[in-house]
């Protein structure tokens, strides 16, 4: 009779660890889902703010305005925000970096390609030259 008592007590003892250990599971995708988010959010916030948003301005305005206000960008402006954007980027591969790095990747492959995809073509299609 003992022994049947404690395999049930260690049947539901397994349950029940079985159990905690998906919750610890599922508790652990959401904080790091969460996380990945911040990050890619703060990325995406820094490459279309601040600093970073006026040397966009003036590199996009280098490029698509009016010879008459491009001819109103100094050299020295324009590589200043050459760099400030460059600086930008790299920011932002290390936050793609430290995402693949954590095995964080399946949580912000939506939030990058939706977020980041025109911004990051703009700035290669830039940086190539191209139109």
């Amino acid at each position: 009779m003992i022994d049947i008592f404690i395999l049930i007590a260690t049947c539901i003892a397994s349950i029940a660890a079985t159990t905690i250990g998906c919750k610890a599971h599922s508790i652990t995708n959401n904080a790091a889902a969460a996380s990945t988010h911040i990050m890619v959010s703060q990325a995406l916030l820094d490459l279309t703010t601040g600093e970073v948003e006026e040397a966009r301005n003036t590199i996009g305005s280098s490029r698509y305005a009016n010879d008459n206000i491009v001819s109103e960008i100094s050299v020295l402006e324009l590589t200043r925000s050459y760099y400030r954007l460059t600086w930008a980027i790299e920011r932002s591969a290390s936050t793609l970096t430290s995402i693949k790095e954590s095995g964080w990747e399946k949580f912000a492959a939506s939030a990058i390609s939706d977020q980041w995809k025109w911004h990051l073509e703009e700035i290669w299609l830039f940086r190539m030259g191209s139109a």
